[in-house]
């Protein structure tokens, strides 16, 4: 994968798994839909060390918008309120904090089979996920929203 340029998605892998695949030397990794453990105790979610190393690889980390993930009370409470202006703001703030907004994104995991009662109140559709912009300071927008490329050799 990393000879052929392929950007390596760590989101759904273990804490051991990530290391041992960043001790091969990717050229190129990503969180693509995942936010930060210390806010949100889960092996799900990335380590403050995990973010960093994609910060140092000039990768992306896409945020989660699951309401599970964004508000730990929320799995045993579902009516707790999750706003992108409260809890996914305090989430794109921390990890920005560790890597900078360069290496944030819109991640989402709206395509793995969660209905709108799982998402924040202010996403009705994708087409919704625009909306992220207003919780990231207005200098780091362009760098949130917009596709991120990468140079091939």
């Amino acid at each position: 994968m990393a000879e052929l340029w392929i950007i390596w998605d760590i989101s759904h892998l273990n804490e051991e798994g990530v290391w041992q695949g960043l001790d091969l030397k990717f050229p190129h990794v990503c969180a693509s839909h995942a936010n930060a453990r210390s806010l949100t105790p889960s092996n799900r979610q990335l380590s403050d060390d995990m973010i960093r190393a994609i910060g140092e690889r000039d990768g992306v980390n896409g945020l989660l918008l699951y309401n599970r993930f964004l508000e730990p009370r929320w799995e045993k409470d579902k009516s707790i309120p999750v706003s992108m202006y409260e809890q996914l703001q305090r989430r794109a703030n921390y990890m920005a904090d560790l890597i900078g907004w360069n290496h944030i994104s819109i991640g989402s995991d709206l395509d793995g089979g969660l209905g709108l009662e799982e998402s924040p109140l202010e996403i009705d559709t994708v087409a919704d996920l625009n909306k992220i912009g207003a919780v990231v300071p207005l200098e780091a927008r362009d760098a949130v929203l917009k596709l991120k490329l990468v140079e091939f050799p």
